[in-house]
Formats: structure tokens, sequence, C-alpha cells
């Protein structure tokens, strides 16, 4: 069941637009995925959503287009592993600052020889329907993300890139903008056009 396309997209570079997902409801899931998105990153790591939540997101989210993405609670191989056979095609693993903790990230994600993922039926094999090609395929089509985080992680980038397997290297995505900077400042000079909410307020004043 691993979206194939997705990480071809990726090792060619392609400009992908995605969403995260944090409410824990499946219709929020059908709602994004059917909404244009090409990938929805569901954030287990800072709310309510369990493996059990995951895998009814990850339903809604079926057979629309977007390729779900797991951010699993932590660097661990069972996290890794359930989120995958839920039906994920790939994991964002904080918390991974050396190049230790990096290939035990890739490795949980990948089935042996290249790692450890445990071979089952599964909703990501059709519950044993496709159980041959997804043992064939999944090693090369699912994405393991690896997050840094506390400025550890900031030597990964050539052991990963010369030693590991891995697809990408991500920072923390809940970085907000600084609205008050003076470099955002100087781009939003001048005033600033009211938004379509704000122009039927003031009509109905």
């Amino acid at each position: 069941m691993a979206d194939a396309w997705f990480k071809q997209a990726l090792r060619e570079r392609r400009i992908l637009i995605g969403s995260w997902l944090q409410i824990n409801n499946p219709t929020a899931a059908e709602v994004l995925a059917s909404a244009g998105s090409d990938w929805i990153a569901v954030d287990i790591e800072h709310t309510d959503i369990d493996i059990t939540s995951l895998t009814e997101l990850l339903r809604g989210m079926y057979g629309r287009g977007a390729a779900p993405i797991a951010r699993v609670a932590s660097n661990t191989v069972m996290d890794i592993r359930r989120a995958l056979d839920a039906g994920a095609a790939g994991v964002l693993v904080p918390f991974v600052n050396s190049a230790e903790q990096a290939r035990q990230a890739v490795a949980a994600a990948k089935y042996p020889p290249m790692g450890v993922r445990g071979f089952s039926f599964s909703r990501a094999n059709n519950w044993g329907a496709d159980f041959a090609e997804d043992a064939r395929t999944a090693n090369d089509a699912t994405m393991a993300a690896l997050s840094a985080r506390q400025g550890g992680g900031t030597g990964l980038a050539l052991p990963l890139r010369t030693r590991n397997p891995c697809t990408a290297r991500s920072p923390s995505p809940a970085s907000p903008p600084d609205w008050h900077s003076p470099a955002r400042r100087r781009r939003h000079r001048g005033p600033r056009r009211p938004c379509l909410a704000e122009q039927a307020h003031r009509r109905r004043c």
C-alpha cells in the first residue's frame, strides 16, 4: 500500500504541496485528501491521535491521491512499525540527533535484510492479499524522514548521505513566524488589504 510515487517525487526533487493534520477526525482527513494535497502528515507526536485513530484517519485518506505520512511519537521500532503497518507511506521520526539514532530509525522502517521491520498480515499489505508484493517493494517505496532537534543534529547530513538509506532530513515544522520582526514589517509596509470577511462585516455595519 506504500505510495511509491511519493518517494520517487522526492528523489526527483519535485515540488509537493501538503498539509499537517492534528485533528483526530476522519472527516477532516477526507476533506484534506480530497482538496488536492500531495501529502498529509498526521501528527501523532503532539496530539491525542493513537494507532487506532491513525488507522481511521488513513482510511479516510485512502484512494484520494494524498500520500499519508505519520509523524510518530518517538524513535522506537514499535512506533514506526505500527504506523507503517497501518498504511502510512512513510514516517517522520523526531529527535534524531546522531548517526546511530538515524540508523535506528531507518532500520525500523525497513524489512530485513535492510532493517528490522517485522513481517505480518496488516493493512499495509491488504491483510495478506498483497503480502508478496509489499515484501518485495516496500523497502524502496517507504519514506523515512528524520527530524533533528535541540541543535544536536547539525552534523547529520554527511553521514546520512553517504552511509544511510534515508530519504530526507527534516527540521522541526512547527516554528511559527515572527510577525513582529523588522524584516517582516518591511515586507508588509502600507495599509493591509482587508480580507473578504472583513469587507462583508464593514458592509453590514
